[in-house]
């Protein structure tokens, strides 16, 4: 039989310089992409089925052993302006101009790298370039470098979703949003073009998956019963609603649904939250769901809360416009002005508008959008930062965004009775003239009658502010008495966390646990420990993301996947500063970190018994409790804290953090156990490929035993290749060299 071989996919010259104009594009430095950078995505390729072609003189045009010289010429500002905008073109770009923009707006977390260089060269364009400073341990930041690299390989261009956020971004949208992962400078050069801190993240690229074929043939069309066509007109029927108002009565919502009793929260303690975020959860989503959370938004609406913009009382109408037949009417006062405003939306429902003080009272509330709300992402704020919602964005049944709030501001509002404008033209004002604003206004018009209105051009209102007779019709018609409001785009929202104390659904069908996405509750510590006989060991868990290792506390175990360790106390506070008491206090030395810890307390001790019922011979408990008194001040450690967390620094000061999988109470010598937890924290981080055995204790390794010291030098003994070998450490050389 012969041998079969396999034809891997040979990448265009084209394709090679698309690579490399997207990393440029990408903010990447200029020599990191003629270093050893750019051989791992060589590999990335080579691992994914794609072969980097040769030129005539057989160099790659890929990689460190290929034409570098290339890379030069394909700076931006080596080419003429036509070649630029097909360059950015190919990118998915309009113009070389758009491609700028999206690099100047790229936001990085750790290194500030937006923005314009400070140079007097100028791009084909005319302009000054963007700044690209980014190093090779930024690759895959934002999670879809890796899968834009090969998506080019494969169609010649970056991917659609890529294209179509980088050309918002391009356009002013804020660069997290359309970006939501950011796993910062996390890439390690070697590791084939996969960012490991993306592993299992939406967006993560897999290693070695071959990028398949297109298709020969279009796919059958879906058959009648894949539609869902029938259940979303069924549910627009159901959904509209012919009433023009919502009238709530004093201190009700202004929804009518039954909510259920302990999700529901009305509008005074939308807001209110007993319980908090939990930090470890919240990090967890935000690489695995972007950061998006689920929200029971058809029980309980989320309220913005508008206040009036600083500019409204300039902005108003004026009494001779809107009552020109009243003779005696001040022609300098305004007809009124901005009362506090409340957008209410709740899934299943058009966006509703009112006035706080209709609210409160027995007021109405008006439809100001003309589709329900269908779809709606929510990412909330990392907990104990400003803003409490980072995103939210509300869609119609066609998945077209009616509303955007990010970071606190509006940026969207689709409604025939609402305008966002940064100037007075674009917006319903006696004399735009006079009017400066000094931030987006949000206009929103109310007519008594509920009939349909529209921006002020569209009522013939000029833009020069001149009076016209259509202004007049307007107030003096059917909507005589009708009121424009003039709000700030920031916004107070009113949405509560407390709704995750009951289960609600994830976005691929699971249940999240009541609690899970909460901070912990902590339990009562009442329990005073005999630290002469007794000592706790706290086992915590450092396998999940937010986890925090070192090299003194790796959490490695030999021969296992998992990543746990015990901490002794009273002993490991001598190697811990636990949540910055050493510096808190003023502990330095030994002695006063042994001496400062005063009390341990714990919860009520609960008896370990084996699957028999027979007692194991220690206890559990839940929490505990660790206060330090020195220099006269006291400061009290919580085991776990509010998110179930145990956070310290080691003696290099480095962050150790883990999740507490439990606490156990136990009978003895407090010091020795420390001691040998020591031993095992030790020889575990140690390869025993060159370490001899403990001959005592075979899951151990036995260096820190047989190491000594004859004046300055240090002599460890180890194993190589079988064999033992002694290591001598001289620490004399920086004297000896000076």
């Amino acid at each position: 039989m012969g041998e079969a071989f396999i034809t891997m996919p040979v990448l265009t010259e084209k394709q090679c310089d698309t690579i490399i104009r997207y990393l440029q594009t990408e903010a990447f430095k200029d020599n990191v992409l003629r270093g050893p950078f750019i051989d791992d995505i060589v590999d990335l390729l080579n691992d994914n089925g794609y072969t980097i072609p040769t030129s005539s003189r057989g160099k790659v045009l890929l990689g460190t052993a290929g034409n570098t010289q290339r890379y030069a010429q394909l700076k931006s500002d080596k080419v003429t302006l036509a070649q630029a905008d097909q360059d950015s073109v190919d990118l998915g770009f309009t113009n070389l101009l758009e491609r700028d923009d999206y690099t100047r707006n790229i936001q990085v977390t750790g290194k500030a790298t937006t923005g314009t260089q400070k140079t007097t060269k100028t791009t084909p364009a005319g302009v000054t370039p963007p700044s690209r400073a980014l190093n090779a341990t930024f690759f895959d930041h934002n999670g879809q470098m890796a899968a834009n690299i090969l998506e080019i390989a494969n169609s010649g261009s970056p991917t659609a979703s890529w294209i179509a956020s980088a050309k918002k971004v391009a356009a002013g949208t804020n660069y997290r949003t359309e970006f939501p992962i950011s796993v910062g400078p996390s890439y390690v050069q070697g590791d084939r073009g996969i960012n490991q801190a993306l592993q299992g993240t939406a967006g993560s690229t897999p290693a070695n998956v071959v990028t398949p074929a297109p298709a020969s043939t279009p796919p059958p069309a879906p058959t009648p019963e894949t539609e869902e066509t029938v259940e979303e007109v069924t549910e627009e029927v159901v959904e509209e609603e012919p009433e023009p108002t919502v009238v709530v009565a004093e201190g009700e919502t202004a929804m009518n649904d039954n909510l259920t009793a302990k999700a529901q929260k009305g509008f005074d303690n939308a807001a209110k939250d007993d319980r908090r975020l939990s930090i470890p959860k919240w990090e967890e989503r935000d690489k695995t769901t972007s950061g998006m959370y689920p929200y029971p938004l058809k029980e309980q609406p989320i309220y913005f809360v508008l206040n009036p913009s600083s500019e409204d009382a300039s902005m108003q109408i004026i009494n001779m416009y809107s009552d020109p037949e009243n003779w005696d009417a001040d022609p300098t006062a305004i007809s009124h002005t901005t009362d506090q405003g409340v957008l209410i939306v709740q899934e299943g429902k058009k966006i509703k508008f009112t006035t706080m003080a209709n609210l409160k009272g027995n007021g109405m509330a008006e439809n100001l959008t003309s589709d329900n709300v269908s779809n709606f992402t929510l990412k909330w704020s990392r907990p104990g930062s400003g803003e409490k919602i980072e995103l939210f964005e509300a869609q119609n049944k066609n998945g077209a965004t009616i509303f955007k709030v990010i970071d606190g501001t509006i940026t969207e509002l689709v409604s025939n009775r609402a305008t966002i404008a940064s100037a007075p033209n674009a917006l319903l004002v006696t004399e735009p003239g006079a009017v400066n604003l000094t931030e987006n206004v949000l206009q929103i018009m109310v007519s008594p009658t509920g009939a349909d209105l529209v921006s002020a051009t569209d009522f013939g209102f000029p833009t020069n502010g001149e009076w016209t007779e259509n202004m007049a019709q307007w107030f003096l018609g059917d909507g005589k008495g009708s009121l424009t409001f003039n709000y700030s785009t920031k916004v107070d929202t009113k949405a509560t966390v407390d709704v995750y104390e009951q289960e609600i659904a994830d976005f691929d069908g699971t249940t999240i646990p009541a609690d899970d996405l909460l901070a912990r509750v902590a339990g009562q510590v009442d329990q005073t420990m005999d630290v002469q006989n007794k000592y706790i060991k706290v086992f915590l868990n450092l396998d999940y993301a937010g986890a925090r290792t070192s090299d003194l506390f790796s959490g490695r175990i030999q021969d296992s996947e998992s990543r746990i360790i015990a901490l002794i106390f009273p002993g490991d506070q001598i190697d811990l500063d636990l949540e910055g008491v050493n510096s808190e206090l003023g502990l330095t030395d030994q002695l006063d970190k042994v001496m400062a810890l005063k009390e341990v307390k714990t919860s009520t001790p609960v008896p370990v018994m084996d699957s028999d019922g027979n007692s194991l011979g220690y206890d559990s408990c839940s929490d505990a409790t660790l206060t330090f008194e020195h220099n006269g001040k006291t400061k009290v450690i919580q085991i776990p804290n509010a998110d179930g967390e145990l956070m310290a620094y080691d003696k290099n000061g480095d962050t150790i953090k883990g999740q507490v999988d439990s606490i156990e109470v136990h009978s003895g010598n407090a010091a020795a156990m420390y001691e040998t937890q020591k031993m095992i924290r030790r020889s575990n981080r140690m390869s025993p490929s060159f370490n001899l055995p403990n001959p005592s204790a075979s899951d151990q390794n036995a260096t820190a035993s047989v190491a000594f010291r004859i004046g300055r030098k240090y002599y460890v003994i180890g194993r190589r290749g079988g064999q033992p070998v002694l290591i001598e450490l001289d620490l004399n050389y920086q004297q000896e060299a000076q």
